[in-house]
């Protein structure tokens, strides 16, 4: 059984000081969302099983816990100077985004928001691309098991 490697395994692979590309940020994002599906074998066992829907079920019951030990790093915690607000960065820059339509990405969103509360973007982008791919991941899991259901 393949194991998942996560953030802090990626971490291990890149210089901090040199940021990471759109490009690079993109692939990690499928990246983390293949290895994740590998590690838990989930192909296999949908295939096998007489209710994949069950499979898929457990699978985001424990995707929604990983993404809230994602959130809950070090890395992934947010403290606003500006309104004393502590808080969570996947938070921040969906407000960001929400605030400002010259942002066209996650990647740019996310540029603006490690240059303004000065933090490490290489380190912030391997953490989003892995929350980010997860989170999209539950979605696609749950938009099918709502449609498997009508």
């Amino acid at each position: 059984m393949k194991t998942y490697e996560d953030a802090y395994k990626e971490l291990e692979k890149y210089v901090l000081a040199t940021p990471i590309s759109e490009a690079t940020f993109n692939e990690l994002k499928y990246a983390f969302r293949e290895n994740y599906l590998a590690s838990k074998q989930f192909l296999e066992s949908v295939a096998s099983h007489r209710n994949p829907n069950y499979i898929k079920n457990e699978l985001m019951r424990e995707l929604n816990e990983y993404l809230i030990a994602i959130q809950n790093r070090n890395e992934m915690r947010d403290m606003d100077p500006n309104t004393n607000a502590y808080g969570f960065v996947p938070t921040a820059l969906a407000d960001m985004w929400r605030a400002d339509r010259s942002f066209r990405s996650l990647y740019k969103t996310l540029q603006s928001y490690c240059f303004q509360r000065q933090k490490n973007f290489t380190t912030i982008a391997i953490h989003i691309a892995e929350y980010r791919s997860l989170y999209q991941l539950y979605n696609r899991l749950k938009r099918q098991i709502n449609k498997a259901s009508y």
